[in-house]
């Protein structure tokens, strides 16, 4: 690099060193580098079963969908039937209660 460096003009040589300085390799932080390269292989781990979900999905939809229409019929039934246990078991309550006479 002696020999190169003499026959470059000086500002080229010093743009040289600084650019050089810039990108030579800094005192490696060795725990970082094990942390990324384990985000990368969860990464990598999780995006192999995309294709499986993939195919999943459409069946998880009509799924939803049943639930769904099932949970819709649900709810207005409830609120019919409710009152109507109420008014039928509110008399057989009162007739067998058995009144206190004093």
């Amino acid at each position: 690099m002696n020999s190169e460096e003499e026959s470059l003009p000086p500002d080229t040589a010093d743009l040289l060193r600084r650019i050089l300085n810039a990108v030579a390799p800094a005192k490696t932080r060795h725990g970082f580098e094990i942390a990324c390269a384990f985000v990368l292989a969860l990464a990598t781990t999780a995006s192999a079963g995309v294709p499986r979900q993939e195919e999943l999905a459409p069946q998880a939809m009509a799924a939803s969908r049943e639930a769904r229409r099932c949970s819709d019929d649900y709810v207005p039934l409830t609120a019919v039937f409710a009152p109507v246990l109420f008014f039928l078991g509110t008399p057989v309550v009162l007739t067998t209660m058995p009144v206190c006479h004093e």
